[in-house]
This record gives C-alpha cells, structure tokens and sequence, in this order.
C-alpha cells in the first residue's frame, strides 16, 4: 500500500497569521517545523536554538537592496556656515602708484601737458642784445581703453542658489567687478596695446630711465639679494638712493620727501637679512629713511628679461606727482535688460593706464 504524505493547508489568513506570531519554544518539535514546510532541522537543532535563544519568526530571504549603514550620512554631516571662495593674485598698483580719475567713459585720450620754461642770464651790458626768457610746451597723450563684462540670472537658478544660502546674482556681480580690476591692474603695470601703443603701464612706459644694474657679490659670482650679505644689500639700497638724490639735482630729499621703494615679492624677505648686532635690512631702512615706504607686487618678480627688479621713486618732484594712473571709471554700470525669465547686467571700465610723469624722479635697478 502506497502512503500517502500528510499534507497541511493553511488559508492565506492562517498563513499571515502563522508568520506574524510563530516563535521556536520548547513545544517546537521537528514534525511541527514540517508542518510549516521548514524542513531540515532535528531536535538537537532546535534545541541548541533554544540554547541561543534565537527566534524563528520568519526565515530572514535574501536582500533586495544594497546593504547600509542603518543612518544615512547625510544626517551625520555638519555643513559648515562660512563659504571658501577661491582668491586672485593681489592687485595692488593703486597702492604702489597711486589713482587719478581723470576724464570721462566716453572720452579718447587724456593729455599731459608738459611745460619748459627757457631762458639763460647773461652779463649785462648797456648796449648788448637783450635775451627774452620763454617757455616750451609739449604735450603727452595717452589713449583710453573700456572693457565690458556682463551676467545673467535665470530665475530657477537664482532660486536654487538661495537654496544654498547663496545669492548667485550678488556673487555674479562681485565676478564681473573683479574681473574688470584684474583687466585694469594688468594694464597699470603692463599698459595695452591698442594699435597706437599709447597705453603703457609702470614696466613699460616710454619715460621711464634705463635699468641700473645690482652690484655683485663679494664672491663675484651673483647680483642677486639672496646670494648677498645684509652690508651688500644695504650698499644697493644706498645706491639707489643717492643717484636718485643726485639726478633730482636736490628737489629730492631722502630724509625729507616721501619715497616709494618697490621690489617683487620674490625678494622682499631678503629684506630681513640681520647684521652682526641682530639689526636687519628693513629695521635699518625705516629708522634710517622713514619717509620711504616700503611696497611689493608680483609683477616686479623677472619683470627684466627674468630679472628681479626694484624701483626707487620719490612721490613728488616740484610739486608733480612723478607717476600717476589716469582712470576714468573703475566700475560703471551701463544698464539692466528683463527676459521673461531671466535678466542681463551689463559693466564696463575705462583706463589710460599709468604715466611717468617727471621721470627723474625714478631709479630703477635690476638683478636685484
């Protein structure tokens, strides 16, 4: 005689309910485990189950999902409120020459009249030709460039933005108004050129004297500060001072007329090179010539066919700035144009760039 296999049902009631309330206890036989067609498992089994006390429940399937930490990170993340934005090289000819606004966006050139007076005394005599002082006008012209930069705000980006604590319409704003004092920092150092190179910068206009050359080493072997002792730089720094002092003919005065000494960063710290008694370069040269302040740019670093360069000059030469920057307009707003969903600044400046203006007040030394 065939047996037949005894065969359980459960209706899909029975079943949930089984599924939500069964636990293994110590009534749990292995044809009671059968019965809910969980075969495979004997008495020792269960009974070292029970000895764990683990719960049958329901058979743990298979995951479905990536397996996780059980708290998503984004609520373990502290955002930090202070935003780091990244940073350009300093711009820094307003402090080193100075600004003069001079002129307006629309004009084309700004001139600089440049006055000569002439005339030479002679011994007197009662019937001798007489000698008629006069005066020599030339005139200087410089042209102006205008740059342009503009933005655009959408609405769904100007949303999004806030969003983030953002305002993407200032700092849009702030982009352009960087963008064009980098363009005319550039040109106050470099100038432009325009098709006429009448746009010259602090390097490169056409008054300024030659390079004077740096002093060697005791060694002989290098003119460069950082190869120098702190006597053979504080030599250079004398150097430039007194034929500064000479070629003004007096209307310098290191001890008392305001100077300007420039160098490339590259260089500055040999500044702090100490002597013997712990005094360095730039304690001695503020103690010794307070009036001469002490700048730096990045455009001074190989700016003479990869030389260091230096630059002595004093503010004024009877009563004329002896360099200057013509700026027209530093930030000039031109207009709004409103889309339907989105709207367009537009920005400009205009700059001649920087004159020399009474170029014997200048000394400039290479190698440096």
């Amino acid at each position: 005689m065939i047996k037949t296999k005894e065969i359980s049902h459960f209706s899909p009631r029975q079943r949930r309910a089984i599924a939500d309330s069964f636990a293994v206890d110590a009534k749990t036989t292995e044809n009671t485990l059968k019965r809910l067609g969980i075969n495979g498992f004997s008495r020792s089994n269960i009974a070292a189950m029970l000895g764990k006390s683990a719960g049958m429940d329901a058979l743990t399937p298979g995951l479905i999902t990536q397996p996780s930490i059980p708290t998503a990170v984004q609520f373990l993340q502290n955002w930090i409120p202070e935003i780091v934005r990244t940073v350009t090289a300093t711009r820094d000819i307003d402090d080193i020459v100075g600004q003069t606004v001079a002129g307006t966006w629309i004009d084309e050139q700004v001139v600089q009249p440049v006055l000569e007076r002439t005339g030479q005394a002679v011994p007197y005599s009662d019937y001798g030709d007489g000698h008629n002082a006069s005066w020599s006008m030339n005139l200087v012209a410089r042209n102006i460039v205008r740059f342009e930069e503009d933005l655009t705000v959408g609405q769904l980006e100007e949303g999004r933005s806030a969003a983030m604590r953002i305002s993407s319409a200032a700092e849009k704003r702030e982009a352009a108004a960087e963008s064009l004092e980098i363009a005319r920092n550039e040109i106050g150092f470099l100038g432009y050129s325009d098709g006429e190179n009448r746009i010259y910068g602090l390097l490169n206009d056409p008054n300024l004297p030659a390079y004077v050359s740096a002093t060697n080493n005791a060694a002989g072997t290098s003119t460069n500060w950082e190869d120098k002792t702190y006597l053979e730089i504080q030599a250079d720094i004398l150097l430039a001072i007194s034929t500064l002092q000479t070629n003004c003919k007096g209307r310098y005065n290191p001890k008392r007329d305001r100077a300007v000494f420039a160098v490339s960063l590259a260089v500055e710290q040999w500044l702090n090179k100490s002597n013997e008694f712990g005094k360095t370069v730039a304690q001695w040269l503020a103690e010794t010539y307070p009036q001469i302040e002490v700048k730096t740019s990045v455009y001074f670093e190989g700016a003479n066919g990869g030389a260091n360069v230096a630059y002595l000059f004093a503010e004024q030469i009877g009563g004329s700035r002896t360099i200057d920057q013509y700026v027209q307009d530093t930030v000039r707003f031109l207009g709004v144009e409103n889309k339907g969903k989105s709207y367009i600044e537009y920005y400009s400046n205009a700059t001649a760039g920087v004159m020399v203006r009474v170029p014997v007040g200048v000394f400039r030394m290479t190698g440096i």
